[in-house]
């Protein structure tokens, strides 16, 4: 973890904490009315948002696949799956076996409830620190926009290498930071961020890189796409303002966090433009006759 971020975080982020906030984020219905199935981030070719903001986040599933070159799987772990969205994508896309895994109860509850008996898609509560699965069971371990909310970025991305068959691949795309050393106001809008989403700390894509060199892992690569992915907090705003008359019908508590939101996602939007923050993607290949590894 970054020096003077641990002790500023640690003591109001962990599991439990980030699993209450999805949970009441997934009962208001207010995530799941704007965002639609995929609570991540959309893909803007050109940083232009030319296309719906839920179609959006459906391209980015498909173009972090097209990237990642993930084959044809048949067996999936979705690490901090939300209510199922991509899941049940992966499902589809593959006619493969998928487990998603969350820290949120309702989220699980909620992805269960929408995913249709005829799709091999399973969902439990999990920590991606200690995932509860035997080496070498997945073909594909994907995690989109879940490391950030990550405390040990090391192990969790270990765990994710011991559940990965030999030949499989990993995918990941991560909220992270620029690669150089903060200043003062920098840190301070880290720090709001990381309050405002329940998020432990960030780290860089060179660091991640770092990580999955020190694994059994092949062909490991890195991209940033903040480019594409930045116009999402603009069109979420005007999403929001297309839907006033809804918001108007939420109790008290619901404007209340509606509030809140919208100052965290101004707080994204700031640091996409001074490239404070970065999405970053990392892909690798587990070694083929690789031996399983315990998470350090």
């Amino acid at each position: 973890m970054p020096r003077g971020e641990s002790l500023l975080t640690r003591a109001y982020v962990d599991s439990r904490s980030i699993g209450r906030e999805y949970d009441q984020w997934t009962r208001d219905g207010i995530l799941e009315h704007y965002w639609g199935d995929h609570i991540h981030h959309g893909y803007y070719p050109g940083g232009q948002s030319g296309v719906g903001f839920k179609a959006a986040k459906v391209d980015m599933i498909e173009r972090l696949l097209e990237w990642g070159e993930v084959g044809s799987p048949r067996t999936v772990l979705d690490v901090g799956c939300g209510i199922g969205g991509s899941s049940r994508h992966l499902a589809r896309r593959y006619d493969a076996s998928v487990l998603g895994v969350t820290l949120s109860p309702d989220q699980r509850a909620r992805a269960e409830e929408l995913t249709p008996p005829e799709l091999d898609a399973r969902f439990e509560i999990a920590d991606a620190h200690a995932l509860p699965y035997e080496d070498n069971r997945f073909d594909l371990v994907w995690a989109c926009e879940s490391g950030e909310h990550m405390a040990d970025k090391a192990r969790f991305v270990a765990e994710m290498t011991r559940v990965l068959r030999p030949g499989g691949v990993l995918l990941v795309a991560t909220w992270c930071h620029r690669n150089a050393e903060r200043n003062v106001l920098e840190r301070w809008l880290l720090r709001r961020i990381y309050r405002e989403w329940t998020l432990p700390h960030f780290i860089s894509i060179s660091r991640y890189q770092s990580i999955l060199r020190d694994l059994p892992l092949v062909d490991v690569r890195t991209a940033d796409w903040s480019s594409e992915a930045a116009p999402t907090w603009w069109h979420q705003i005007r999403e929001a303002l297309g839907s006033l008359g809804f918001l108007a019908r939420q109790p008290l508590s619901v404007l209340w966090r509606s509030l809140r939101d919208t100052y965290a996602i101004a707080l994204m939007i700031t640091g996409y433009r001074t490239g404070t923050i970065r999405y970053g993607l990392l892909r690798a290949r587990k070694q083929d006759g690789a031996q399983s590894e315990q998470a350090p």
